[in-house]
């Protein structure tokens, strides 16, 4: 039996799966459930996983070559339930809801690793980076002295699956990249030291990078064309691969080129 927001959630899913039936090959359960503002205004680990059974039982029941990823986390170090968990401290406490149970209902691990103005051969304390990044505004933190902010965060994800059992299982990053911009929205300021020929640079290392991970599946790159749909103070911006006209900026272009 399930509660009324798992069989809401199950019923929707059952809907746009037969309406996308053999177009659709897999689908993500949540997006960012370790971040108050995407899970109503506080974070709960154990109200996660009966959303995500739901999900899981009913997309399998529908086609059980779907694949089904766990929500990508947002990267942080912020540890206040009405903000924010820490992604790592979210996978562990999920890993001991009812002694592992939710390990039966997801078939990939989604990622968001960190990446802010660092570069991604970098990460702290072993290996921090020395170029300018800035700090956070939101705790007067420094963006290279802290994990959450590197996009080697993932290791310490990686290590947590394989702490509890869960090394079989690839993982997928379902957003990755570098926001580049000279005028970033409130919040993002580190985006003003990152170039764009950096920006092509970090990306394309990061996809090196993921090729050598044995366990590493699918790397989406965050985002395609945000530079044509928003405006220069919205956040997405500096993300984006294409220019506002849809010209290509130099990420767009070694995206192209690299060797799949």
């Amino acid at each position: 039996m399930v509660g009324p927001c798992a069989q809401d959630f199950a019923n929707f899913l059952s809907f746009l799966t037969d309406r996308y039936k053999g177009k659709v090959a897999a689908y993500e359960i949540w997006n960012e459930q370790n971040y108050a503002i995407e899970t109503g205004g506080q974070v709960n680990v154990g109200a996660y996983l009966p959303i995500l059974k739901a999900g899981y039982q009913t997309l399998k029941s529908k086609d059980k070559n779907i694949t089904v990823v766990f929500g990508g986390m947002t990267p942080t170090s912020t540890n206040n339930s009405a903000v924010a968990i820490p992604e790592t401290d979210y996978l562990q406490q999920f890993y001991a809801l009812n002694n592992g149970e939710g390990k039966r209902y997801y078939d990939v691990l989604g990622a968001h690793p960190g990446s802010n103005c660092n570069p991604p051969d970098n990460s702290y304390p072993d290996n921090p980076a020395t170029t300018p990044c800035g700090t956070d505004p939101d705790g007067g933190r420094s963006y290279t002295k802290n994990n959450s902010f590197y996009f080697k965060r993932i290791l310490e994800m990686r290590s947590i699956m394989e702490q509890n059992g869960d090394g079989n299982r690839k993982m997928w990053l379902t957003e990755f990249g570098w926001d580049s911009t000279d005028n970033p929205a409130p919040a993002y300021n580190y985006a003003k030291y990152v170039t764009e020929d950096q920006q092509a640079q970090y990306i394309k290392r990061a996809l090196e990078l993921g090729k050598s991970y044995p366990w590493m599946g699918i790397m989406f790159v965050w985002n395609l064309n945000f530079q044509a749909t928003t405006k220069p103070d919205d956040e997405k911006y500096g993300w984006a691969v294409l220019r506002s006209d849809y010209s290509p900026r130099p990420a767009f272009n070694t995206l192209r080129d690299f060797a799949k």
